[in-house]
């Protein structure tokens, strides 16, 4: 008996943002978008604005436009606007399917100290940190933050990502610099401790390849003692996989990996920040929107396994619609 295809489900790309990831989230639309049209599909590009406001085909449109026009979003906006449930409410209050995780969850992820105190909670160690907020800070706190800080540190802003306004420092010099250089991206940051060892960045993708939470093969990158520079991060690091680790490291990294999605309530996919050292294992950070970029992690990750972007997207695809 002849069953005719279902329809092709009309599938939205929101890029761009408000957020300083606003090129990391417009090269990763921009994968999303070249996939679909290599198959044969003809995906609406949503551009957001460094000001909040969106457009398709360089029209300013309301998100509620999009209700007749789209059945499904692949949202790959980052940062604050686009990970911390901002956008997520948008969609949900207009019942436009999307992917990635829901509105708190996203928001709790992105916060770098509820992130942690989370993972914490869960049994995972994390490095010490100090949250410092612009209106306290003056040449009195900087001093007395040298005096108690565990050097060498991490500077960054409390929601970026991409390493976008992280510094490493030492001195006090390069303490005072790096707080400024934050506090340009964030009214508030994060001071952290810097583990000396070796960072793993590894991924979970929900119901994929008839795996409940599909792990994907963790990616090495060799730090040193240096952190890693926001052009890195957006595609230059020297990944290696599969990341050369014993059998009890790696199943530890599969095991935090699962009990943060699952615990938290990710959904769809995720990636998670480790870095390894003869202490342990510690986690840094997770990503509710990693970005799809050539060389990046989520990317090679997906590449290592035989898989691609044509069937990533569309497994995202499925999910949201099945939301």
């Amino acid at each position: 008996m002849y069953t005719k295809p279902m329809k092709s489900p009309r599938i939205g790309v929101l890029r761009g943002g408000p957020s300083s990831e606003y090129n990391v989230s417009l090269a990763s639309g921009g994968e999303v978008l070249t996939s679909f049209r290599e198959q044969k599909q003809n995906p609406l590009d949503i551009l957001v604005s460094k000001d909040g406001e969106w457009y398709h085909n360089g029209v300013k449109i309301l998100p509620g436009d999009l209700k007749n026009s789209v059945d499904v979003l692949i949202t790959t906006l980052r940062g604050t606007y686009g990970e911390d449930g901002k956008v997520q409410q948008i969609l949900e209050s207009l019942r436009i399917p999307y992917t990635g995780s829901g509105i708190s969850v996203s928001a709790l992820a992105l916060q770098k100290v509820l992130a942690k105190e989370f993972a914490r909670k869960l049994g995972l160690k994390t490095p010490r940190h100090i949250a410092l907020a612009q209106y306290d800070y003056n040449s009195e706190t900087a001093h007395e933050l040298f005096r108690k800080i565990f050097f060498p540190v991490v500077i960054k802003p409390l929601r970026g990502g991409s390493s976008i306004g992280a510094t490493f420092a030492n001195t006090f010099e390069e303490l005072q610099s790096g707080i400024q250089e934050a506090f340009l991206y964030e009214p508030v940051i994060i001071i952290e401790e810097y583990i000396t060892g070796d960072e793993i960045i590894t991924g979970i993708i929900e119901n994929f390849r008839r795996e409940k939470l599909y792990h994907l093969v963790p990616a090495y990158v060799p730090r040193g003692n240096l952190i890693y520079t926001k052009e890195n991060k957006q595609g230059n690091l020297k990944l290696s996989l599969p990341a050369p680790l014993n059998l009890k490291m790696k199943e530890l990294i599969k095991e935090d990996s699962k009990k943060v999605f699952s615990t938290l309530g990710l959904k769809h996919y995720a990636t998670f920040d480790f870095v390894t050292t003869p202490r342990g294992l510690y986690f840094l950070e997770m990503n509710t929107t990693p970005p799809f970029i050539p060389g990046g992690a989520l990317t090679e990750s997906l590449v290592s396994v035989g898989s691609g972007r044509e069937e990533f997207f569309n497994h995202l695809v499925d999910l949201a619609l099945k939301r």
